[in-house]
């Protein structure tokens, strides 16, 4: 009976090392495409900074010229 139950908690304690080492990949999977988003969405803030502060000079030109 001991050995049935050292071999099962062996196995047990497979299954949960292969669980933990799963999750820890998919973890660092999501942390990445996190790290990535984040970089995205700090570049197209910039890029919209640029876009809307030429637009305001564009639209100060506009009015200048038509004034």
């Amino acid at each position: 009976m001991e050995i049935n139950e050292k071999y099962s908690d062996r196995d047990r304690a497979e299954m949960w090392r292969d669980y933990f080492e799963t999750t820890a990949l998919e973890l660092k999977e999501l942390k990445e495409n996190y790290n990535y988003l984040i970089s995205e969405y700090h570049e197209a803030r910039e890029a919209n900074k640029r876009l809307r502060q030429s637009l305001k000079e564009l639209v100060d030109v506009g009015t200048k010229f038509l004034s």
